[in-house]
């Protein structure tokens, strides 16, 4: 399974062609911690008055000494452009000028993710030992509280643990209620049960559809979205196909036009062409992923109330 820092990187090779627009970079000789404006690096002479970018963070170094390979920072160069302040041990790369900050293409990865979650959805098991306890008992029915990120219910089911053969049994005749008042349920998701089945000897299941759960450190496992894993690939798509529609942008002059982007032997709106492809992709695997996961997970059928 693809873990978050390998998406991340994954997404650096599609906009970088994977061979080409590598990055300048050295390294840290030394540990910095969160208020340390001195840096010393391995080669201070890659180094321009700019920006670097060590670990997830991004800094703005203002004066350089080649000399002793130490970069001094501003007191509002720690943490530009919404990054965190952290600390960073020695041996940690750092990148001179990034094309792509790694906090903007995370940011774009789970921008993606919650997007997949209007066309896919994860699922999710929830059992009595969770504490989804019957809250009220009324003419024969049982109302369970449920979860917020409950998006819906797809099927029930109770089984006997005396039950020698672990067969379980369906429940048809309930409801879900995703605007419960909260005197019924805090979350203001409920479910109602009206089978005629006895409660406590029997062990409640209740398989349900969620939003996707987005992805904030970079060991975490695409699972953990909760989204199908065959479906790991279309977050990279998605971010990709999203930065390259914005990669012309640094050409587009507001005064004049440079004698750059004239002699430019790369025609404007090339990177929207390779995004539109992208795009393509991204859109095309969506349809797939939807289509596998109502085969796998198909809503049970039941009864209307």
């Amino acid at each position: 399974m693809t873990t978050f820092g390998e998406m991340t990187s994954q997404v650096q090779a599609h906009l970088r062609s994977f061979v080409r627009d590598q990055e300048q970079s050295t390294h840290l000789v030394k540990s910095i911690g969160l208020g340390d404006d001195k840096l010393y690096v391995a080669d201070a002479t890659l180094v321009s008055r700019g920006r670097i970018e060590i670990d997830n963070e991004l800094i703005w170094v203002d004066k350089m000494n080649r000399s002793e390979n130490s970069l001094e920072i501003p007191p509002y160069g720690r943490g530009m452009d919404g990054t965190d302040a952290n600390e960073h041990s020695a041996g940690t790369r750092v990148v001179i000028s990034p094309l792509y900050p790694r906090k903007f293409l995370q940011d774009t990865l789970n921008q993606v993710i919650r997007q997949m979650g209007s066309t896919l959805y994860g699922v999710e098991v929830l059992t009595d030992d969770q504490g989804k306890q019957p809250l009220t008992r009324d003419d024969g029915g049982f109302t369970y509280e449920v979860p917020d990120f409950v998006r819906d219910v797809l099927s029930v089911t109770v089984n006997d643990p005396d039950w020698n053969d672990d067969s379980v049994t369906y429940l048809r005749d309930w409801t879900f209620d995703k605007n419960a008042p909260q005197s019924v349920s805090s979350t203001g998701r409920a479910l109602y049960l009206y089978d005629d089945w006895i409660p406590g000897d029997l062990e409640l299941t209740i398989t349900v559809s969620r939003d996707p759960i987005v992805l904030t450190g970079e060991g975490q496992f695409f699972s953990e979205t909760t989204l199908p894993s065959s479906s790991e690939d279309i977050p990279v798509l998605g971010a990709a196909a999203r930065l390259l529609a914005s990669s012309d942008s640094y050409s587009v002059q507001t005064r004049a036009v440079e004698a750059a982007t004239i002699s430019s032997k790369v025609p404007v709106g090339a990177a929207q062409e390779q995004s539109k492809y992208l795009q393509a992709l991204f859109v095309s695997r969506l349809d797939e992923e939807r289509l596998r996961l109502l085969n796998t997970h198909n809503t049970r059928s039941r009864y209307q109330r």
